[in-house]
């Protein structure tokens, strides 16, 4: 329940396959723990770390 309410109110939850993929990331306290919103949050913070980091990567190769 908290997996189809946290993945409505993220902004990658329209992204099944890298929504799923970060979900399965979470600590299972952390989801039990939290609400479908933070949950959201969080994912959406990972999603944006991963695109910062990969970026960046790039930036740098190109220096």
């Amino acid at each position: 329940m908290k997996y189809a309410k946290a993945k409505k109110l993220a902004k990658t939850g329209q992204y099944h396959f890298t929504f799923d993929t970060l979900w399965k990331k979470l600590p299972k306290e952390l989801i039990e723990k939290s609400t479908a919103k933070n949950l959201a949050i969080i994912i959406d913070l990972m999603y944006e770390q991963k695109e910062y980091g990969h970026t960046e990567a790039w930036r740098e190769l190109a220096s």
